[in-house]
């Protein structure tokens, strides 16, 4: 019995091509699963939109989470297609994480607008400290 080779199997050490996901002749899979969560979301905007009731500045919030959140979808599966060590890759980590960092600061925003200014403060403290963090994991630390 031969005994198999370092990484066989394991898709952290052996990533499978992206051409893999393709099966029938080169016809791309469905992924449903991110397809149902989009349509999901896509239905919750409207929602929101009709429940804001003209409302401008809810409208405004909403739109701007929705394209934020979509951009920034976008901007992950592209991060995680980029080669390693590419200069494409390191600019879409910045915008991955201006993303992220603008859709945390206009959430505090929205939900310390309806808190007491002590609890507003650690709602702050608590934003600053996930986009500290966020950039230490991926432009300090990075692939450490």
């Amino acid at each position: 019995m031969a005994s198999p080779k370092a990484g066989d199997g394991d898709p952290l050490l052996n990533p499978p091509d992206p051409a893999s996901n393709r099966g029938n002749g080169g016809v791309r899979r469905v992924p449903w699963a991110s397809l149902i969560g989009f349509v999901a979301l896509a239905i919750n905007f409207a929602l929101c939109i009709y429940r804001a009731e003209g409302d401008r500045g809810a409208i405004a919030f909403v739109t701007f989470a929705y394209l934020n959140l979509l951009l920034l979808f976008w901007c992950i599966r592209q991060f995680d297609q980029a080669p390693h060590g590419s200069a494409a890759r390191g600019r879409i980590r910045v915008a991955v994480w201006i993303l992220a960092t603008s859709l945390t600061a206009v959430f505090t925003w929205k939900v310390a607008a309806l808190m007491p200014l002590p609890v507003a403060a650690v709602a702050w403290i608590m934003a600053a400290a996930t986009v500290v963090g966020g950039f230490y994991g991926f432009f300090i630390h990075e692939d450490k």
